[in-house]
């Protein structure tokens, strides 16, 4: 008989080792589970109302899933799926679900599926979907941070609870705010600019040399052209990569561009640079997020050790 994956080890910290069962039973408690109860129940509830998904729309699905994974050949999927205890039917299976749910949203409040038809299929979308490796590495977070707080294994599941309030309460200080805004002036300078996407580059540039040479608004060559313009405020690593050098270097005033970003060639009008400062509040939480997911890597570094498949 062969055994339950539930069973298997997920990670172990120091000789303790945390089975995929615990991992299922902290993401009940944390509320993480009913995603994906949802997504199944959702997928199964699209075939009891009859629909079907298209083999074409399955097929990509299947080629998106590998080329997100870099699994070039088959022989590379069966490998990963065999790791991680999935069929190769049962991950099919999962990407029928998948496309029957994009096509038909809302089904699943409106066709009662029962738990016994969801439960047997929640291991292989959850892997498949890295849903259950979300669970497990939030679980190990709060195992190793309760481990730095006290130097000893969680005993209750209070303690798994809790420990994330608790270590951020250590490592979140004005101090380490401060540092972490200075560490990341660049990253989150906010960037007041016009920006406008055409659809060629010959567009773009025409564009440039009509603010440039001629003398008109971005505002108005937009509307020329008939491409809307978007007025927006984003810290400097939000901006498109491409953008990102270009707007760092320009004096507010400057044009920028064009430069091919997804869905064209931007243009962009910089209006202002604000460097990040501790009394701005989303700074603030950005650089408090920011102290504890890099002392929580460390804690997970030091102290996890990953089963094979995560």
């Amino acid at each position: 008989m062969t055994a339950s994956p539930w069973a298997l080890p997920a990670f172990a910290v120091g000789k303790r080792p945390y089975s995929w069962d615990d991992v299922a039973a902290f993401a009940r408690r944390d509320g993480r589970w009913q995603q994906l109860v949802r997504e199944v129940h959702e997928g199964l509830a699209c075939r009891k109302a009859g629909h079907a998904a298209e083999p074409a729309a399955v097929k990509q699905a299947a080629v998106d899933f590998r080329y997100r994974r870099r699994l070039i050949t088959g022989e590379e999927t069966e490998a990963w799926l065999r790791v991680r205890h999935v069929e190769v039917g049962e991950w099919m299976d999962c990407m029928r679900r998948a496309v029957l749910r994009a096509d038909h949203p809302g089904i699943g409040s409106t066709e009662a599926v029962a738990y016994d038809e969801v439960e047997p299929l929640l291991w292989a979308t959850g892997r498949c979907r890295g849903l259950l490796d979300d669970f497990a590495v939030a679980l190990a977070h709060r195992v190793a941070a309760h481990m730095r707080l006290t130097d000893s294994l969680p005993a209750t599941d209070d303690d798994i609870d809790s420990a994330l309030d608790r270590f951020r309460a250590t490592v979140v200080t004005a101090a380490t705010v401060r540092e972490e805004v200075a560490r990341r002036q660049l990253d989150w300078l906010a960037v007041a600019r016009e920006e406008a996407r055409f659809a060629t580059d010959d567009a773009a540039r025409e564009a440039v040399l009509s603010v440039r040479d001629d003398g008109l608004t971005l505002s108005e060559v937009c509307e020329l052209a008939e491409v809307p313009l978007v007025r927006r405020t984003t810290l400097l690593e939000e901006v498109d990569e491409p953008l990102r050098p270009s707007v760092l270097g320009a004096r507010p005033g400057e044009l920028v561009g064009p430069l091919p970003v997804e869905g064209g060639f931007a243009v962009a009008l910089v209006e202002s640079k604000v460097v990040p400062s501790v009394d701005d509040p989303d700074i603030r939480r950005r650089a408090a997020e920011a102290t504890v997911a890099a002392a929580l890597r460390r804690e997970v570094e030091a102290r996890v050790q990953w089963h094979d498949g995560h």
